[in-house]
């Protein structure tokens, strides 16, 4: 007489998972600015983000995970590679946390004029989650 003894064990498992939702921080050392004609003036922006979720993207090509960001003025756009007489444009990066880092763009106008008065922009774009900006006015005499 063969016995066939079958155990069938019920096995639960439970997974939790955490999603951590970060909104892109942003903020400006100066709103307001002002400087004389002839001089040069550093303006500054800072953020901080999740570092996951961001990626720079110039035509739709992904070229790393962070984010997108520039500075803009009447119109034009002013990039890191745009460093001219006019402008120059720099950024830090640094973390203080593993799941975000923080950034410092700063931009650099040379020999102001009355044309270079007005209000810049520093803006971040990073990938899906739309586009930040913060505002800085420059004036002078």
């Amino acid at each position: 007489m063969n016995h066939l003894s079958v155990n069938l064990a019920v096995m639960c498992i439970w997974m939790s998972l955490q999603f951590v939702i970060s909104f892109e921080e942003w903020w400006v050392s100066y709103d307001v600015v002002g400087s004389l004609l002839g001089s040069n003036v550093t303006l500054e922006c800072h953020t901080r983000v999740n570092r996951y979720s961001n990626h720079w993207e110039y035509n739709r090509k992904v070229e790393n995970k962070r984010q997108f960001q520039y500075w803009a003025f009447q119109q034009k756009i002013i990039l890191p590679s745009m460093d001219t007489d006019k402008y120059y444009y720099n950024y830090t990066e640094y973390q203080d946390d593993p799941l975000e880092y923080k950034t410092t763009m700063r931009l650099q106008i040379k020999n102001l004029k009355p044309e270079d008065f007005g209000t810049y922009r520093c803006i971040s774009q990073p990938g899906v989650q739309g586009q930040t900006t913060q505002e800085i006015q420059l004036f002078g005499k």
